[in-house]
């Protein structure tokens, strides 16, 4: 008799680690779905408001400033901007700012102000 109750004890034990492993494996699987799903909802517009926002704030604009006004951490700025560096895309926009205004034939100092360049940073470009 002392037998068999270790053999039931032994099957509930069975038993009750294989619904605990199930359970888990279920549960994992729920938060990678939706972890997953989290990451794929990126908003297709931020891409351009970023740039907008790029563009219109052109003498002040910084990695850590775009964060901050869009409410993002550097990781996930990347992943909207996709292949596009966020950095070279601030630096493309300047370049291209420099470029129109040069033609214009803006000063040093007023291009400086408007791209935020330095002027010494400009002769060399």
């Amino acid at each position: 008799m002392v037998g068999l109750g270790n053999d039931n004890n032994v099957i509930i034990y069975l038993i009750f680690a294989i619904v605990v492993i199930i359970l888990n494996y279920i549960y994992i699987n729920v938060l990678k779905k939706r972890f997953s799903k989290q990451n794929k909802t990126i908003n297709p517009s931020l891409k351009k408001e970023i740039e907008s926002y790029i563009v219109a704030n052109l003498n002040i604009v910084s990695l850590d400033l775009i964060c901050s006004e869009f409410n993002l951490g550097h990781t996930k700025l990347y992943q909207i901007m996709e292949t596009e560096k966020p950095g070279n895309l601030i630096r493309l926009k300047r370049m291209q700012a420099v470029r129109a205004m040069r033609k214009k034939g803006l000063s040093e100092t007023l291009i400086s102000k408007k791209t935020g360049f330095s002027v010494s940073y400009l002769k060399k470009v």
